[in-house]
């Protein structure tokens, strides 16, 4: 296998730059299928590039195994990704930056680039959280980019309870008006979401410490700079488009039409997952254009499970589903 990273060229900010985490087979051609991994509202590409458990891959890694190319971008605001300019401001009173559509032309910046570089016609597809939706979006506004469709942790159109917190307590039409452009992130906030959903008190038995002190150490990296400037606790910033689009999705107005995706779709879920609700899950299901389409639910997983330990039987569906024809 052969790993790398490479930064690519944004075509919606002047001298900004996308960062992509590549992993692929040592025998790669043109003709090498490519999976594209999108990340969610918090955690960058690292989630799809840490080892679940000792002696495991990474998800990058073991697709690269299976014969895919594999690549997982970073939207801008991100990782190691550019930051827009507004990150260099007050997030107040500035609105939230980065929505769903400024991540899906990254990616879309990426796929051009890899199409001009690599040969590569169209891809595979793996959304994670609100990534499903840049992955949606992208499949009906650029179906001729994407051959099949995986949606993780998916999200789509449901009033979720657990985002109360971002939508404004006495109109839920509106958000909360405590939400800048950008948010800062300190160390224990990272995985709050994620210690919520397993259950008792040692969690360990379902995620790898490592691969947590990976992906904490990973997301204040990619904001090193502006951090070290700062006075307070170690902390990070990430952008807070994502919040106008929960704020949709809350209403139940979702961002793309589900009816309009006509590649093979495959829903993932876990069990423990509170962001990804199991009626918003089969409404999406219900909706989709394609005939080729299946959900499955994993038991002992939580809307992380890609990173998890049990994660190799999540990994095995999603392979299984783009290598068949």
């Amino acid at each position: 296998m052969i790993q790398s990273e490479f930064y690519v060229p944004s075509s919606l900010q002047k001298g900004g730059y996308i960062h992509v985490r590549c992993v692929i087979p040592e025998n790669a051609s043109p003709t090498t299928p490519s999976v594209i991994c999108l990340h969610g509202a918090v955690m960058h590409n690292i989630i799809f590039d840490v080892c679940v458990d000792e002696g495991q891959p990474t998800f990058l890694e073991y697709l690269a195994q299976k014969g895919f190319a594999a690549f997982a971008i970073s939207y801008r605001g991100y990782g190691e990704s550019s930051k827009p300019e507004e990150m260099d401001a007050s997030p107040f009173p500035l609105r939230p930056i980065m929505r769903y559509d400024d991540a899906r032309q990254d990616v879309l910046d990426v796929l051009k680039y890899l199409q001009t570089r690599k040969g590569t016609e169209s891809f595979h597809i793996c959304g994670l959280s609100w990534g499903s939706v840049v992955a949606g979006s992208l499949a009906t506004k650029h179906p001729d980019l994407v051959d099949k469709l995986v949606l993780l942790g998916a999200v789509y159109s449901y009033p979720n309870p657990s985002w109360a917190a971002i939508l404004n307590p006495e109109n839920p039409n509106q958000l909360n008006p405590g939400m800048g452009s950008y948010r800062v992130v300190t160390k224990n906030m990272i995985t709050a979401a994620w210690d919520a959903e397993i259950p008792g008190s040692d969690k360990s038995t379902w995620r790898n410490s490592p691969a947590v002190e990976l992906i904490v150490n990973d997301m204040f990296a990619g904001d090193k700079i502006w951090a070290e400037q700062q006075s307070t606790s170690p902390c990070f910033r990430i952008p807070t488009g994502v919040s106008l689009d929960v704020l949709e999705i809350y209403n139940q107005r979702p961002l793309y039409d589900a009816s309009l995706v006509k590649c093979s779709t495959l829903i993932l879920r876990g069990a423990y997952d509170t962001s990804s609700h199991p009626l918003d899950m089969e409404n999406l299901l219900r909706h989709l254009g394609t005939s080729n389409k299946k959900m499955i639910t994993f038991g002992n997983a939580t809307h992380y499970a890609i990173a998890e330990r049990k994660a190799k039987t999540l990994w095995e569906e999603i392979s299984a589903f783009f290598l068949k024809d």
